[in-house]
């Protein structure tokens, strides 16, 4: 993760050569492309994707946009996840919650995709605090905030939500 003000040196230096996973929000994809603060969301997701296609080794990708929701790429496939609609006490942190949630749901096996939809709902429920950091996130909060928005979530990650899961600790 790169902010906006270092993405000019981070493209000089070549850095995003040696990134697995580039997780921004779309003010630091539009630093890294160029782009306008006119320019259409989905415009500079795509420009995103075209920019790292270009690398020998393109990462991974993860852009958040608020409300607007967000998009993975898994160097094949991008996909937009719509943000869930919950009362907001505070948007500061939300960025690293979803980005907390996606890398949990990796290290668990998950797909890029269905690490998406968790750090999707760990953002979710992140914004419903005024604090930087929701201190009360865990299963079973995630899994009322699933089932209190109508999130429809892979078989995997609802296993992930499980309090009695055994499959992850």
């Amino acid at each position: 993760s790169f902010l906006s003000a270092e993405m000019a040196e981070v493209h000089r230096q070549g850095l995003l050569e040696q990134v697995d996973l580039l997780a921004i929000n779309v003010d630091e994809a539009m630093a890294l492309t160029g782009l306008s603060q006119r320019t259409c969301v989905e415009a500079v997701v795509n420009a995103v994707v075209e920019q790292v296609q270009r690398l020998p080794r393109p990462p991974q990708l993860s852009i958040t946009a608020g409300n607007r929701g967000s998009w993975v790429w898994d160097g094949q496939t991008l996909r937009h996840q719509p943000a869930f609609r919950v009362p907001v006490a505070g948007t500061a942190g939300a960025g690293d919650a979803h980005l907390a949630g996606i890398l949990v749901g990796l290290a668990a096996g998950l797909s890029l995709a269905e690490a998406q939809q968790l750090g999707t709902l760990v953002a979710a429920l992140s914004v419903t605090s005024a604090d930087t950091i929701h201190f009360g996130v865990d299963r079973v909060s995630l899994a009322a905030l699933a089932a209190e928005v109508g999130a429809s979530l892979s078989p995997s990650v609802r296993a992930l939500l499980e309090p009695s899961s055994e499959a992850y600790p």
